[in-house]
């Protein structure tokens, strides 16, 4: 797959959810690459909060270029869940996660930023920080039993690129709320970055 695909993909979306004016937030993989190591995806991944009374324009707004189902939308919508998106021509997937009432993902979305993502075509994307995709990354390493090399390397990145620049309290409080927090600790020895937080045992 180029290595553009997945933002152009990503692209048709988050213009549907602006023009609607869901907010969101590219996380994932995709995110993890533009504040880490990159690598190549063969998915996105986005939170969004989208409203019950706009499902209607927001599926008309992809069906051309998606398959997409208005029945999965409106389940993942009233469950707080996901569902995902097929870009017909690429067969890339795009999973979207309808925004619930956890903090964490309230926060996610509240502190994400506008970022370029493609400085020659002057895409821009709202994009997770790199403290919640990375919080995320260990919820979703734990949750798959711990054995998703990829995701570890993920983390590690962050970690090795962000060195300096992540706010420690924030992390370690996120991660103590997820149970995470002997992860995120197990992170950064590996990673032998200078993270400095009052506690992280």
């Amino acid at each position: 797959m180029h290595s553009k695909e997945p933002i152009q993909v990503a692209r048709l979306v988050k213009d549907a959810f602006e023009n609607i004016g869901f907010s969101y937030a590219v996380v994932g993989s995709l995110a993890s690459s533009l504040h880490g190591v990159p690598r190549s995806t063969q998915d996105v991944d986005i939170i969004a909060n989208i409203e019950k009374s706009c499902i209607d324009p927001f599926v008309e707004a992809l069906e051309e270029d998606f398959y997409i189902d208005k029945a999965m939308v409106e389940e993942a919508v009233n469950n707080h869940s996901s569902f995902n998106l097929i870009h017909l021509e690429t067969m890339l997937k795009v999973d979207v996660f309808a925004l619930g009432s956890n903090s964490v993902e309230q926060n996610e979305l509240k502190r994400a930023e506008r970022y370029l993502v493609d400085q020659e075509d002057g895409i821009e994307f709202i994009v997770a920080k790199p403290e919640d995709v990375l919080i995320q990354k260990l919820k979703w390493y734990r949750q798959a039993g711990e054995v998703s090399d990829q995701q570890w390397k993920d983390v590690l990145g962050i970690l090795e690129v962000q060195e300096g620049k992540l706010d420690a309290q924030y992390l370690e409080d996120t991660a103590q709320e997820l149970g995470v927090q002997d992860l995120l600790l197990l992170a950064v020895q590996e990673s032998e970055t200078d993270f400095r937080t009052p506690d992280l045992s």
